[in-house]
């Protein structure tokens, strides 16, 4: 039985054993230049990711990585274990002078403002990462259940009843909100051209809360319209357009995510409070 996506916001910190493993990966890694392992020190490393985790089967695979199913033998914890290859990998020096991958710094950030806060969250945790020179292996919660939405779209005739479409919209502003807060730009929400807003396509330029608030109308958009593809070219060419058996305030919602003025624009701040989100 197929069961609705969620975004899951959880509070769960990074382990204290990753921690310190990552702190001394991180104090090797300087700057300027990665110092490289032996080949003895990558098998220590990958025997002791071993010793602590199962990985099972494929859940995706990305231009950047792979991910896997597993779980750790501690406790049967489920995770996701992701793997990436390093040259495709962007760094962040912080504060310190620790040179950290990037995907691993943002959410080692997350992290640290969920501890004793209820109000920021990730919305999975990093648990453990490992550095193997040529591969990194990133070990995160895997909230249960879980799938993609656009696969969940696929069982589900290529839309969902607007309600339920409502709940999957709702954390994904909560949580883009988050981010935003600290900063992030996601970039992520969904990165095909055919989601990229209407400034990229005039201009090649874009910024980050105007482009997430036109990614997430995107994607409201696929959940609603079935067999219908979103593309913000066709779009700008009325090919495309939002369906009238929509209710009035989820049309104005989506109206209001596809203003072409990425300055008039609403921020997600006021998306988050919009009549339609708001309404049971």
């Amino acid at each position: 039985m197929r069961r609705s996506p969620k975004v899951r916001s959880c509070t769960t910190s990074v382990e204290d054993v990753g921690v310190d493993k990552r702190k001394a990966v991180a104090d090797e890694e300087g700057p300027k230049k990665t110092k490289k392992k032996t080949k003895h020190c990558i098998d220590a490393i990958k025997a002791e990711f071993r010793a602590k985790y199962k990985k099972q089967g494929l859940l995706g695979k990305g231009g950047f990585g792979t991910v896997f199913g597993g779980y750790r033998k501690a406790d049967n914890l489920p995770v996701a274990i992701k793997h990436l290859c390093k040259k495709d990998i962007l760094y962040h020096v912080d504060g310190t002078g620790r040179r950290l991958p990037m995907e691993v710094a943002i959410m080692l950030k997350l992290a640290d403002k969920t501890s004793g806060s209820v109000g920021m969250s990730a919305p999975v945790s990093l648990l453990d990462w490992y550095d193997l020179n040529q591969e990194l292996i990133l070990v995160m919660e895997r909230p249960i259940p879980a799938e993609d939405l656009f696969d969940y779209l696929d069982g589900n005739e290529d839309s969902l009843p607007q309600q339920e479409a409502k709940i999957i919209i709702k954390q994904l502003v909560d949580a883009a909100i988050d981010l935003e807060k600290e900063d992030i730009f996601h970039r992520d929400i969904k990165c095909t051209p055919e989601y990229f807003p209407p400034e990229w396509w005039t201009c090649h330029s874009y910024s980050a809360g105007p482009t997430t608030v036109w990614q997430i109308g995107a994607v409201l958009f696929q959940t609603l319209h079935s067999g219908e593809q979103f593309d913000t070219r066709m779009f700008l060419r009325n090919l495309v357009g939002i369906s009238e058996t929509l209710s009035k305030d989820c049309q104005d919602f989506l109206r209001r995510c596809f203003t072409i003025d990425p300055i008039q624009r609403p921020t997600l701040e006021q998306l988050s409070v919009h009549p339609w989100l708001a309404e049971d």
